[in-house]
């Protein structure tokens, strides 16, 4: 694949939303462009200059060699979590503060379990969400008030694995995932380039099988899938490329021939 530098994969965040099931089992929206439904709550407004933290951790063992010291690494008991401040003080900021607790006779709280959901959108305008596949163990240490700042509260999420060591379910917004592919003229060759990075030369007639294997030796087997009839492939970015921010392929039209010879490439509708 290409070494070239990319600034669109460059991420800045424009704005986050977390949401809280009101149940251990809301209905999870069925993909990004669906909306969240009645069974979750809004934390609020954020605290943007914090941001999400996700500090991830292992217990690291050295292991040490006679005379060759440091051989190897040993990593056991992962953990993570999501470290977030809301600046509301609301029914659902009250339920992970107090939980147990009524509005008018508050208990000793035990950190209580949560279904969460972490919905990013960049500076592009990008929708991405994070949903953890277990309840989180969601705790408010502090309640602090004061006369001059804004109410915080910081809560820490402990993020929990299922037995496959599954951790969150993504929805992502594809990004040029799927392309289409247009050749035309009658004949010649032509190549296909991702960011500048370029196939060999393909016959302008090729079937869709060799197009995908052109594109494999700039992206990785694995990478891509090529459907489609002679001149006409749709382009599915797949493996390491699903999932992010894709480039288009561009095209050397150079050596076609025929009338109107060209390779035109664009977004899948």
């Amino acid at each position: 694949m290409s070494l070239e530098r990319n600034p669109d994969a460059v991420q800045i965040f424009a704005d986050a939303t977390v949401f809280v099931g009101k149940t251990l089992n809301p209905e999870r929206p069925a993909s990004i462009t669906d909306d969240f439904g009645p069974t979750w709550d809004n934390a609020g407004i954020l605290k943007g200059d914090d941001g999400i933290k996700n500090p991830r951790e292992w217990d690291v063992t050295e292991h040490m060699g006679w005379g060759i010291g440091l051989y190897r690494k040993g990593y056991k008991n992962y953990k993570e979590s999501r470290v977030w401040v809301c600046l509301e003080s609301n029914s659902t900021t009250r339920r992970i503060a107090h939980p147990g607790s009524s509005a008018t006779n508050i208990v000793v709280p035990r950190p209580g379990r949560f279904m969460l959901a972490f919905e990013f959108i960049n500076d592009f305008g990008v929708l991405e969400r994070w949903f953890p596949v277990r309840p989180a163990q969601c705790w408010i240490p502090n309640l602090d008030r004061n006369e001059s700042d804004p109410t915080q509260h910081e809560v820490t999420s402990d993020i929990f694995a299922d037995g496959t060591g599954l951790l969150y379910v993504r929805q992502y917004t594809p990004i040029n995932e799927v392309q289409d592919v247009i050749v035309t003229g009658t004949g010649g060759t032509f190549k296909l380039l991702y960011l500048g990075d370029p196939t060999i030369a393909i016959a302008y007639n090729a079937v869709a099988a060799v197009v995908q294997a052109a594109l494999e030796t700039i992206l990785g087997a694995g990478n891509v899938t090529v459907t489609g009839s002679a001149g006409d492939y749709e382009v599915t970015l797949t493996g390491e490329l699903a999932g992010q921010a894709n480039s288009l392929l561009t095209a050397d039209a150079a050596l076609l021939t025929g009338p109107d010879a060209g390779v035109e490439i664009e977004p899948a509708a």
